[in-house]
């Protein structure tokens, strides 16, 4: 299955937030949330199963220190300035 039908059919499962094009041994990035580990592993079974899809590789957030929205020109102003 060529990666943009593999996108496409990415984008219809809810649980997945992003999926993301990158360099490296990877070929996509995706950011899932389900509810229980469990959930996890049939997420990652379904996708094991969908042509094109040769593996997989799991990393769990434990916690998450920092999470930025995307900042516009306009607000890369120093704190400072602002005050």
């Amino acid at each position: 299955m060529p990666c943009a039908e593999i996108v496409k059919y990415l984008a219809s499962i809810p649980a997945i937030e992003t999926c993301q094009s990158v360099a490296g041994a990877l070929s996509l990035l995706l950011k899932v949330r389900v509810g229980h580990p469990s959930d996890l592993m049939d997420l990652t079974e379904m996708l094991r199963s969908v042509p094109g899809i040769e593996s997989t590789e799991t990393t769990i957030v434990l916690k998450t220190h920092l999470d930025r929205p995307v900042q516009s020109p306009s607000s890369t102003v120093p704190l400072e300035a602002k005050m």
